[in-house]
């Protein structure tokens, strides 16, 4: 596959992509994604798969998520103290963190109230 010809250094060259994922963003418009786009440690691009992947080159890590979480395979994942997709609007802003997993390993557990 083609990779697009961006410098190392070009501010649209990222470290990471994943494609082929179910990304919810909560934008009333946009609410699913299926790509994103990494550089320097933060998210600058969610899009579809197609245009995500161009903008990958030679030392961008790609990750194929195909839109699934299986046995064997490592999760980066954010558990919430509640569901994002059910409570009122004005409730969002009170979201906290309750658990957080990278490379499969818990990182980050809440302190019980």
């Amino acid at each position: 596959m083609p990779r697009a010809a961006l410098p190392q250094d070009h501010p649209l060259a990222p470290d990471l992509v994943v494609l082929n994922a179910d990304i919810r963003t909560l934008h009333p418009r946009n609410p699913r994604m299926q790509a994103l786009a990494v550089r320097d440690g933060r998210i600058f691009l969610l899009g579809d798969s197609a245009t995500v992947r161009k903008l990958a080159m030679k030392q961008t890590r790609v990750i194929d998520a195909k839109g699934m979480l299986a046995p064997g395979m490592l999760a980066d994942f954010v558990m919430l103290d509640r569901n994002l997709f059910t409570v009122p609007p004005d409730e969002l802003q009170h979201a906290r963190v309750a658990l957080t997993v990278m490379d499969g390993r818990v990182v980050y557990e809440a302190k019980s109230r």
